[in-house]
């Protein structure tokens, strides 16, 4: 059902308009009015998105009776979500329906982050939290995140535990510390609640077909054979069935003194001697991954205590991170399916602003709130890989929603000269591939002036022309 507004949608040519009557691009225009189920949008730099977004939830409501509190809009710092929330009023006024305007005080228009603890608050109880709940800040939350691993670290090493002590004496105290919180930070963002390392073997390597190839090994050269290399061959045989006899996890370098070169002589190059060379390969290589297996024991171990101490920290100040915010939230919807309905059943609509950015955990929670989703994203923007975003669930869903029809593209630049934009085309395209859309002109082509793309020619010293570093501009425009 269509609301009464006093502004104007349409032009006379029935273009779809926005603010100040200005006409949408068919693309623009296109992503607004296909509102009806998913629909990925893959928009370029400077191609109008914000516009694209706060149209579609002003025509949602205008013109297809959604109440402004059913549509989620998420984005993904708090100034955007400021800015989208300022823009979608600013729009209903110049329609004349300031009515709409004031509705948006309900309307959920936040960072994952602000959705997930604010659901958390509504429920604090149910999520087993206190429910003033407060939020640690970066630089509040790396204090704790240190603290905690200090704990950590003391009760790893406590009691008689020399396989503790050697392993943190090989990684240094700083380099285990990065390392274990860095890998706490990257599994709770790939959705897990208490991190931990996946189980590996830690077992020996049998070394019976070893065994076997040294004896036809030892058969193939004869003992009268002087030459250095036979000579030196026989010896590391040698060596090698001492290991065995031992009976005892070897040294490395030992197991390397075991192997023999067999170069130009050709009574190194049988099938005995070359079976065996494989047998020690194997040998080796089992043994180097029984022992790095230990050392992921060690290391879970000690990544399960950081975790536990960084966990009773946040508990004792009645805290939470930011991934506790979407951990606790997902689990909260995956353990209550009341829960789950209501929000669910609460939101007709879901927008999703910077898709690219995305992570597993904030990928499982749009999935729980079950409706279709409008997502906007370009892979060539990505810049929360540092946070542990995931580039590849974006190119997942376009690849899902492709066969289907539903990925749409804003390729038109509104912010840049052709001069510039066709530079940019040259420059990236032959490195980024299939996966870059070339940007075309929106504004108003300048009168002729000054060129706008100046060609600074620099030392090449460091470039390799055959490398990634080259770039073919081609012929530049002037």
């Amino acid at each position: 059902m269509r609301e009464r507004v006093s502004g104007v949608l349409y032009d006379p040519a029935g273009r779809m308009v926005g603010k100040g009557g200005l006409p949408f691009t068919d693309e623009q225009a296109d992503a607004i009015a296909r509102r009806d189920g998913p629909l990925l949008l893959s928009a370029n730099a400077g191609s109008g998105k914000t516009s694209v977004l706060t149209e579609r939830f002003v025509r949602s409501v205008l013109e297809d009776g959604i109440e402004p509190g059913r549509i989620l809009a998420i984005t993904f710092t708090d100034k955007a979500a400021g800015e989208l929330r300022t823009r979608v009023r600013a729009r209903f006024v110049e329609l004349g329906r300031r009515d709409r305007a004031r509705d948006l005080d309900a309307a959920w228009i936040s960072t994952f982050h602000g959705l997930c603890a604010r659901i958390l608050r509504a429920h604090a109880v149910r999520a087993g939290l206190d429910p003033g709940f407060g939020v640690l800040e970066e630089a509040e939350s790396r204090d704790v995140r240190n603290s905690a691993f200090e704990r950590a670290l003391a009760d790893f090493l406590e009691g008689d535990r020399p396989e503790a002590l050697d392993l943190v004496a090989a990684y240094g105290v700083d380099a285990l510390q990065l390392r274990i919180i860095a890998t706490h930070d990257q599994l709770r963002s790939a959705g897990m609640t208490r991190p931990r390392l996946p189980a590996v073997r830690t077992d020996a390597p049998d070394g019976a077909a070893l065994a076997r190839a040294l004896e036809r090994a030892e058969a193939e050269l004869g003992v009268d054979d002087a030459r250095r290399s036979v000579i030196g061959a026989r010896a590391a045989l040698a060596r090698c069935r001492e290991l065995l006899a031992a009976g005892v996890a070897p040294e490395l370098a030992a197991l390397e003194a075991a192997e023999f070169k067999p170069g130009n002589t050709k009574a190194l190059q049988g099938d005995g001697c070359t079976a065996y060379l494989d047998a020690l390969q194997a040998y080796n290589t089992g043994w180097r991954d029984a022992l790095a297996g230990k050392a992921v024991v060690l290391l879970d171990d000690l990544l399960g205590r950081y975790a536990d101490a960084y966990a009773t920290a946040k508990r004792a100040r009645a805290a939470l991170d930011f991934d506790d915010l979407e951990l606790l939230a997902r689990d909260l919807l995956r353990g209550t399916p009341a829960v789950r309905a209501a929000y669910a059943q609460r939101f007709e609509r879901v927008m999703v602003d910077e898709f690219q950015d995305t992570n597993a955990t904030q990928l499982d929670l749009l999935e729980l709130l079950g409706s279709e989703r409008f997502v906007v994203g370009d892979e060539l923007q990505s810049i929360y890989g540092f946070r542990n975003a995931d580039i590849e669930l974006f190119r997942a869903r376009r690849a899902a929603l492709a066969g289907a029809g539903r990925v749409a593209t804003l390729a038109t630049n509104f912010r840049s000269r052709g001069q510039i934009l066709d530079t940019i085309n040259a420059a990236f395209a032959p490195r980024l591939g299939l996966g870059f859309v070339a940007l075309r002109e929106g504004r108003p082509p300048a009168a002729a002036g000054a060129p706008l793309v100046e060609l600074l020619l620099t030392d090449q010293s460091g470039w390799d022309a055959d490398g990634e570093d080259a770039v073919d501009l081609g012929e530049l425009p002037r």
